[in-house]
């Protein structure tokens, strides 16, 4: 057996020296066959590279955030905040989620009825990281802007009326900022951005609805 097949094998290796016919060709093939060898006889056997299974990434967004027109909206603008409500089993429909206009802030309703606002932007460069202490960094910053408040009135922002203390802002004057006030409001503006206050009320309201978002339940039994 092995003779006749090393014969096949020799024939079909001298077929470019020589004239064959086609009936004597197909013979040859044939009897290649019969012998048990149910692969084509070719004159030069080149090994076929492996292909790896290649595993699809594996689905990290639920339905509502790959198939809603809000939904892929909203993943496009943060993909960490989609994640987030997906990894927590937040109910998007339940929550209402819409987008405000400016393609920035979202609101949300809670179990408690009320309405969330979430800044896209910032819950993205938290990457999903809720500061847990974002109260307390509230407090300390709100104190922060209070103690600037009260040196530059000290040195003579109170006589402009330059801050409105009870809410710890710049008082303005038909919308805009009092301009007598401008070196005292760079020193203010100074102490508000070291302070992140705005970053931790934004994160402390995402920590708000986190705490009351209406959530996928199993069935039980």
């Amino acid at each position: 057996m092995w003779i006749n097949v090393f014969i096949c094998i020799k024939l079909l290796k001298t077929m470019k020296k020589m004239l064959i016919s086609e009936d004597e060709k197909s013979r040859i093939l044939n009897l290649h066959q019969n012998l048990g060898y149910k692969t084509s006889l070719n004159e030069q056997s080149v090994p076929q590279p492996s292909q790896a299974n290649v595993q699809k990434p594996s689905e990290t967004l639920g339905y509502y955030f790959t198939n809603d027109p809000i939904g892929k909206k909203i993943a496009s603008i943060s993909p960490a905040f989609a994640k987030w409500s997906t990894d927590n089993k937040i109910v998007p429909q339940r929550a209402k989620y819409q987008l405000e206009p400016n393609n920035i802030q979202l609101t949300a309703i809670g179990t408690d009825g009320q309405t969330y606002f979430i800044n896209l932007p910032a819950f993205e460069l938290s990457n999903g990281n809720i500061p847990q202490d974002s109260k307390e960094k509230i407090v300390a910053a709100r104190e922060a802007i209070k103690q600037k408040i009260l040196e530059l009135d000290a040195n003579g922002a109170k006589q402009l009326r330059c801050f409105n203390l009870a809410n710890l802002s710049k008082n303005e004057v038909t919308g805009r900022p009092n301009l007598n006030c401008s070196t005292y409001y760079e020193e203010y503006d100074k102490v508000v951005k070291s302070s992140n206050l705005d970053y931790y009320d934004k994160m402390n309201q995402i920590s708000k609805f986190a705490s009351v978002a209406p959530r996928f339940q199993p069935k039980q039994g």
